[in-house]
């Protein structure tokens, strides 16, 4: 007769005393407080790294059952993939910026150079809008006035528009080495946030026994306990 082995119980474990709960939380608060002040500079970028790593998990999953790839090689396809899409979007929309900037500064060039030329022209050849024509070579009657804009002197004319189109125009290498600057910064923010990502994912196999070997003994089945009960909650979240 085969005999049944008794049912499995979850192993108890020690409770938490007073000065022990005191403790860990202390400890907890003093190091998550001095790493956020000392790297807060980084805590967007890691926790987008964290939320990257995590909305990719699945698709790695995915990849692994339909191409038969093991964990590792799995990652570097999802990532590889990604990266390829990255440098895409990113190529693609300097390249529309820059066209957009060069099209400003013709645009601007131009109007400084046919300025001149335009004004003399509108005041020179009539005006027709539908029905109505208007004749600036002509004096202009406005009841007991008369303006005669043949011989009104423009220059000081141009001189304003031109004071105002050549600050735009100056500014325009200014704007386009700081656009330059914050997309290199960009760009570094991005790399990091997916190297980041990137081991973390490579390494997601081993980081949860990792961590349970960190918990003193006796803890292990609390930690456990604990990590099944709010996965559920954060994926809702997320």
């Amino acid at each position: 007769m085969t005999d049944i082995p008794p049912t499995a119980h979850p192993p108890a474990s020690p409770r938490w005393g007073l000065s022990t709960k005191f403790l860990i939380s202390l400890v907890t608060v003093v190091v998550v407080g001095a790493l956020l002040v000392r790297f807060q500079g980084l805590l967007g970028p890691l926790v987008f790294a964290f939320i990257l790593a995590y909305l990719l998990n699945p698709v790695v999953e995915w990849t692994m059952r339909r191409t038969r790839l093991g964990w590792g090689a799995a990652v570097n396809a999802v990532y590889a993939a990604l990266l390829i899409l990255l440098i895409g979007g990113l190529v693609a929309a300097g390249i529309a910026v820059e066209q957009q900037i060069v099209g400003l500064y013709r645009t601007l060039s131009d109007i400084i150079s046919i300025l001149p030329d335009s004004l003399e022209s509108l005041i020179q050849n009539p005006i027709t809008i539908g029905t109505f024509t208007l004749d600036l070579s002509q004096p202009v009657v406005l009841g007991p006035f008369a303006l005669d804009f043949s011989t009104v002197d423009l220059q000081p004319l141009y001189d304003q528009l031109l004071a105002a189109i050549r600050p735009a125009l100056s500014q325009t290498g200014t704007l386009i080495g700081s656009l330059a600057s914050s997309t290199a910064s960009l760009v570094g923010w991005i790399i990091f946030v997916l190297a980041v990502s990137y081991y973390l994912m490579h390494d997601l196999r081993k980081i949860a026994p990792s961590l349970e070997r960190l918990v003193p003994a006796g803890y292990a089945h609390d930690v456990r306990r604990l990590a099944d009960e709010l996965g559920p909650i954060w994926n809702a979240f997320l």
